[in-house]
């Protein structure tokens, strides 16, 4: 009895000697001929990548610029508290539309 039998080839299907058969790295009984190595891109390890933050600065807290003009009681503070001079007196708004501008110098549209 002969040791060397016939197996069929997993890539192309032919039956060849078992003693030209080889064994793939992905377990495949292959012949000779059809033999592939393992890449070696398949064997190198990656290296990790740094993923931790620098430090980082918190958020500045919001800054509202008081530009508010209460009509009752002319310039406002941030608190909404009337602006008072130095006299006593209330600080009047300026002039709105129309008394020192020409509402046709006013920009109209989306800038």
């Amino acid at each position: 009895m002969s040791k060397n039998h016939l197996v069929i080839c997993d890539i192309d299907g032919m039956r060849y000697p078992s003693n030209e058969m080889r064994t793939q790295w992905d377990g495949l009984v292959v012949h000779k001929k059809n033999y592939t190595s393992r890449h070696p891109q398949d064997l190198i390890k990656s290296i990790p990548d740094d993923t931790s933050v620098s430090p980082v600065r918190m958020e500045a807290a919001d800054v509202f610029v008081s530009g508010a003009e209460d009509i009752t009681f002319g310039l406002v503070d941030e608190f909404n508290n009337p602006v008072v001079s130095e006299n006593g007196e209330y600080i009047q708004c300026p002039p709105t539309s129309g008394e020192l501008y020409n509402d046709s110098d006013i920009p109209v549209g989306t800038f």
